[in-house]
């Protein structure tokens, strides 16, 4: 269905603007000049829709197919700084580790 016109709109009949309101899941309350600045506003509202999503989804010259510059693509993440990374896992020294010393001290009765 084309979309209504201005002059359109405010010759429709209250019925008709509350059809074309419930259409649009709009209310449907008040007397016609409400019905009509309601319908109008929707109108408006849906055509600025489109033309953002149409600004979105078309390049800015026209050409669809042509690759995404260099300035559009997307960067890589730099790897993280020494002072952002998470610190990695000291190894303690033998001497330093318990367990070691006791598995040290087994062996050497054992022995």
């Amino acid at each position: 269905m084309s979309e209504l016109t201005e002059v359109e709109i405010k010759k429709l009949k209250v019925t008709e603007l509350k059809t074309e309101l419930t259409n649009r899941g709009l209310a449907t309350n008040g007397n016609k000049a409400v019905l009509v600045t309601r319908l109008l506003e929707a109108i408006e509202a849906k055509t600025e829709e489109e033309a953002e999503a149409d600004e979105v989804t078309e390049p800015e010259n026209g050409d669809a197919a042509e690759e995404p510059s260099a300035e559009d693509a997307p960067v890589a993440e730099e790897a993280p700084t020494a002072e952002e990374a998470p610190a990695a896992e000291e190894t303690p020294a033998a001497e330093d580790d318990p367990p070691a010393a006791e598995d040290a001290a087994v062996e050497a009765e054992k022995a």
